[in-house]
């Protein structure tokens, strides 16, 4: 029996051996518990949700192995049932949030924008905030979804109000926070006469504080705007093949820096990635002076007078991060 055991693998997990003592209860419980396939199917789509992973992440051969030996009971499944299982998740996710709307008593204040894709496809977003009976601010994603042209203010409206009706809170709005666009004051106008708002709507139409910080922070930017877009030019050379990168970090190495921040590209659209561009550019000011001096082909580089005008506007701009 001895020689036995020495050679024979345990087969049973439920021995007494295996059990150990819960920490809220007391009770003995197994440490290897039954497999249920059903929370697995679960815990899969949610950790493919969660961590933004391909769909066939689980007809991956690795992944398979690794299951399969954690517990021979898993049966593979393909990335179509793992599509469903995400869209179950949703629903059931969606079907919760209604009712906690619906047992909801306060107010809700909502948040929408529209994006337009590189490829010209317009999508828009519906996002609610509410404060509970905790004092506590929830916000939840409420759509994202596809918006055909036109992209005028009624078809917003439209858009919005059937949202609205099919979470079952038309009647629970507070305030709609927007950018201004022109075509949002068109759609605000048409959704006060279609809700139920409060003081006669006076409060309901809120402007988006960062849009107009945007729009201020970008008129600001003009008076330098030369000396930013050769900064702009000189990041995107630099950034613009592998053997400029190269090049770029040799230069980093002569100037006794070290490459920590990086060079960071901005979007003309939002001043706080043109601060962040021009920040890191200023810590790398040695280098593209540098540049200038041995590649011939870094001709944006800017003068003294101007990195001081990009240094005094860092300063500036960092208040308002």
């Amino acid at each position: 029996m001895k020689r036995h055991l020495n050679i024979c693998k345990k087969r049973n997990f439920r021995d007494i051996g295996q059990l150990l003592p819960e920490s809220r209860s007391g009770s003995l419980g197994n440490r290897h518990p039954e497999f249920d396939p059903e929370e697995f199917r679960k815990l899969m789509a949610a950790c493919i949700v969660k961590h933004d992973l391909a769909l066939q992440f689980c007809e991956y051969e690795g992944v398979r192995a690794l299951f399969s030996y954690l517990n021979p009971d898993v049966k593979v499944f393909t990335r179509r049932t793992t599509k469903s299982n995400v869209f179950k998740m949703f629903s059931h996710e969606r079907e919760r949030l209604k009712q906690y709307f619906h047992s909801f008593s306060g107010r809700v204040s909502f948040t929408s924008d529209c994006w337009t894709s590189i490829n010209t496809n317009g999508f828009i977003s519906l996002t609610a905030h509410c404060v509970d009976h905790n004092w506590t601010l929830h916000k939840r994603i409420l759509n994202f979804s596809l918006l055909p042209p036109p992209h005028n203010g009624v078809s917003i409206a439209e858009k919005i109000l059937l949202l609205l009706k099919d979470w079952g809170i038309d009647k629970k709005v507070m305030c709609l926070t927007v950018d201004n666009a022109s075509s949002n004051d068109v759609y605000v106008d048409m959704l006060k006469c279609q809700l139920r708002v409060l003081c006669d709507g006076d409060y309901f139409h809120v402007c988006c504080c960062a849009h107009i910080l945007n729009l201020i922070m970008k008129e600001g930017l003009k008076d330098i705007d030369e000396t930013v877009y050769k900064i702009r030019e000189c990041v995107k050379y630099c950034k613009g093949f592998q053997r400029r990168k190269q090049r770029f970090l040799e230069s980093v190495r002569m100037c006794d820096l070290v490459y920590t921040k990086g060079l960071c590209q901005d979007v003309p659209t939002r001043w706080n990635s043109t601060f962040l561009m021009l920040e890191s550019a200023l810590y790398y000011k040695k280098v593209f002076n540098h540049l200038e001096v041995v590649d011939g082909n870094s001709v944006h580089c800017s003068r003294h007078d101007e990195w001081s005008k990009i240094e005094k506007l860092c300063g500036f701009l960092k208040v308002f991060l």
